[in-house]
């Protein structure tokens, strides 16, 4: 995905937290059911139209948005919280590699931003300390990180 995702579907949502397009999914994403319209005809269902289907894939991919730039900060609360990049892996099913490669540019990005904005929480012990954990190093200097483009997935069922 090249840019970021427009989600039009409900305007009395205008801030689309990832909280709020969750909710959201569920509820489109469960109605009308994905059945035929003579099915749906004869059992007294909701016909399912393309404005359901747009309005499905909208939210979906407004919602992918947010998680593949909040998954690196989850991971990053995982493992000051003591997960270890197995455990990680295990309840994901992403590559520990993929994994430490997300937590490193997060730590790096937040490193950065430290220095851009010296009212942030000095998290250098964090960094340091998790970094050590998984094996990597740090920069001397942090450098601001390419912008997200990690897209793990979960290897495909055989």
């Amino acid at each position: 995905m090249t840019g970021r995702p427009k989600y039009t579907g409900n305007p009395s949502m205008p801030e689309h937290n990832p909280y709020s397009l969750a909710q959201r999914f569920g509820d489109v994403a469960s109605r009308p059911p994905r059945v035929t319209r003579e099915v749906a005809e004869a059992k007294g269902f909701e016909v399912r139209t393309v404005e359901h289907d747009l309005d499905e894939l909208a939210v979906a991919a407004s919602l992918v948005y947010h998680l593949q730039h909040m998954l690196p900060g989850l991971i990053h609360l995982a493992l000051t919280g003591g997960a270890t990049v197995d455990q990680l892996a295990e309840v994901t099913g992403f590559d520990p590699a993929d994994i430490t490669a997300a937590w490193l540019t997060h730590a790096e990005r937040q490193r950065w931003l430290a220095t851009q904005y010296p009212d942030m929480p000095d998290r250098t012990d964090q960094y340091t300390r998790v970094a050590a954990a998984l094996g990597v190093t740090l920069a001397d200097e942090p450098q601001m990180p390419a912008p997200y483009t990690w897209t793990p997935l979960p290897p495909a069922a055989s």
